[in-house]
């Protein structure tokens, strides 16, 4: 009996003809059998001493296994005198003269129960079995039957099938992720981010891209682009985005397939972390009387919240004054829009002049210090982006307590710092 429960009678002889050959399996797992409800019989013919020439009665054109799997290549054949028989395996893609001999026999002859062959390449009766298939078995067999009579031979194409595997590699600064979920890979705006998927698998699969579980046109705009190659020990395709914008978020995947029916895919989040400042609204000339009251006001949209600064002939205008004021806040059910005013009351002949609001990102750097010297975080330190908070998580009482210090600097060249010294005692910890 073979791996794949066919069974193979050889040499048949007088007293296999009194016999009905039934199927059993063993059904797990609660280890039941069952028999096959049908029997075929074995009818020696006397016709069997006739010299005639070889005929093949059973094959198969192409097989498929999988990596590690044994492979049965089937091939059933009558004749007389007793053929010898031969399988090779073509070397070139046109079956032709170059043929890797793999096992043979000479007529009549019996080993081991019929059982021939060395390595993992073995022959029972005509059937060829390969043990613990690898990629490099793939490929067309030629199994060749020939006596004084004549010659006749098949083919048979096995195909190699390796799982497929896939995986997106982050190279940007990325968010941890809870199990289950894509990794956030977080770009600021009009920046430009790569996306790198790795893949594996037999038949080669084709590979395409999705966001949002919607096909993506790759090539639908000049800012989106696709790459393949290899990085010396997979096959991988590149997503490249130039001149990130707010419609490229989402979750992008990286499906592989192949014509075998075989799929499998790898995701990733992209997050925008910051938008550059834009003003939406802006203030005009205006022309007012002494003793009246101005309001001057701007809206600007970005992320992290902008910050606006205000000149008067270019010359700073202090945020606290008795006769003018500065503000700007959060506009409501808008997570990045802000409106910024300046109010003047009683306005006096010397308050004329050309007035400038500026608008800047504020980022936020931090670094850690410890006896002094400053260190580079741990795998369990990550900084959150919109607010600017350090989250350590676990706690390293060895290498975690020191002096922290946040640093946020705007792109006017002004920047603010302030530190904290982190003692951690026991399962609890403070800071001063």
């Amino acid at each position: 009996m073979l791996a794949n429960g066919d069974l193979h009678v050889l040499s048949a002889r007088q007293g296999d003809e009194n016999h009905l050959y039934h199927c059993r399996v063993l059904v797990q797992p609660n280890g039941q059998t069952m028999t096959s409800s049908t029997a075929r019989r074995i009818i020696l013919s006397q016709e069997t001493m006739t010299k005639m020439a070889p005929v093949i009665v059973e094959s198969v054109n192409r097989i498929r296994v999988w990596r590690g799997q044994d492979a049965v290549l089937p091939c059933v054949f009558h004749g007389y005198p007793p053929p010898k028989i031969k399988w090779c395996k073509s070397q070139t893609i046109q079956c032709g003269n170059l043929l890797l001999p793999l096992v043979a026999s000479a007529a009549t002859q019996e080993h081991r129960g019929g059982v021939l062959g060395h390595g993992r390449h073995r022959l029972v009766g005509g059937t060829l079995l390969i043990a613990s298939v690898v990629a490099e078995d793939q490929g067309r067999y030629i199994f060749s039957v020939n006596n004084s009579m004549g010659l006749v031979e098949s083919r048979t194409e096995l195909v190699f099938r390796d799982k497929l595997q896939v995986r997106i590699v982050e190279r940007r600064r990325r968010r941890r992720r809870r199990i289950g979920c894509p990794a956030i890979q977080v770009v600021d705006a009009e920046t430009s981010v790569t996306i790198t998927c790795h893949f594996s698998g037999s038949p080669r699969p084709v590979v395409s891209w999705l966001k949002d579980g919607q096909r993506y046109l790759v090539g639908n705009s000049g800012r989106v682009s696709s790459s393949s190659g290899d990085d010396g020990y997979t096959d991988m395709v590149q997503l490249s985005i130039s001149s990130v914008q707010r419609e490229d978020e989402g979750i992008y995947q990286c499906l592989a397939s192949n014509d075998e029916g075989d799929w499998a895919q790898a995701s990733a989040q992209l997050a925008i972390g910051a938008f550059p400042p834009h003003l939406k609204e802006t203030f005009s000339r205006q022309v007012v009387h002494p003793g009246s009251s101005v309001s001057l006001k701007c809206l600007a949209s970005g992320t992290p919240l902008p910050h606006f600064t205000w000149t008067l002939d270019g010359f700073p205008l202090s945020p606290v004054s008795e006769r003018y004021f500065l503000g700007q806040q959060q506009q409501t059910g808008h997570d990045d829009l802000v409106v910024a005013h300046l109010n003047i009351t009683h306005v006096r002949v010397e308050d004329g002049g050309n007035y400038k609001a500026f608008v800047a990102f504020v980022r936020t750097v931090c670094s850690g210090e410890s006896s002094g010297s400053r260190r580079a975080f741990s795998q369990f330190a990550y900084l959150l982006q919109f607010n600017g908070s350090l989250t350590i998580d676990p706690l390293d009482k060895s290498s975690d307590a020191g002096l922290y210090s946040c640093e946020v600097r705007g792109q006017n060249g002004l920047s603010a710092r302030q530190s904290l010294q982190l003692n951690i005692l026991g399962r609890f910890f403070a800071a001063s």
